[in-house]
């Protein structure tokens, strides 16, 4: 049951993200620059730390769709539960092992992290740039599970708003198409 009365019982997250819609745009907007733009990591990459994140996190709304989203990218059916339950023996790569393991020291133990988890980063063949779009990617699903669960948005209750031909769809679009107004003055922050 949603927490924001005024939004109903079963609010998606796009209706929430309405009721604040400065914030909203900044953060989408970031979200477009982590999880859309090239970098070090695949689309399918950042879909499986968003989703592996937003799992350890117990985000049920977050976790669906991004695993919808990772599975749509090639990520076999079942996988991202499977790393949940057991990292270890998930069948991945080593390379997708590391950035997972250092995903899950960020998300859980971040004051924790040391050298070394850095190091074993780098030896199993990931890079600076790499390593600080994983930290994006964390902290970014931190706050939108946060946003998520603090105001009562669940994947029980929720229809999705993901379809094949979105995947390759920016967020701030996404989010307008909803119905979400964009203020006057920050409609050139969604043009950049």
């Amino acid at each position: 049951m949603g927490f924001l009365k005024s939004l109903g019982e079963a609010p998606h997250l796009y209706d929430v993200m309405k009721t604040s819609p400065r914030m909203a745009v900044y953060l989408f907007k970031m979200t477009d620059e982590i999880m859309l733009v090239e970098g070090p990591l695949t689309d399918q990459e950042r879909e499986l730390v968003a989703a592996y994140v937003s799992g350890l996190n117990a985000c049920s709304f977050c976790y669906r769709g991004h695993k919808a989203i990772a599975e749509m990218f090639g990520v076999e059916e079942g996988l991202i539960d499977q790393m949940l339950e057991n990292l270890e023996d998930a069948d991945i790569d080593d390379k997708i092992r590391a950035a997972l393991q250092f995903s899950k020291k960020v998300t859980e133990q971040p004051g924790k992290l040391v050298g070394a988890d850095a190091e074993a980063l780098y030896l199993a063949g990931w890079g600076e740039a790499a390593l600080m779009n994983i930290v994006e990617i964390c902290a970014l699903f931190a706050m939108y599970n946060r946003l998520a669960d603090g105001t009562g948005v669940i994947a029980g209750n929720t229809k999705t708003t993901l379809t094949a031909n979105k995947q390759h769809g920016t967020y701030i679009q996404n989010l307008i198409d909803f119905g979400m107004e964009v203020p006057d003055d920050m409609k050139p922050i969604i043009e950049i």
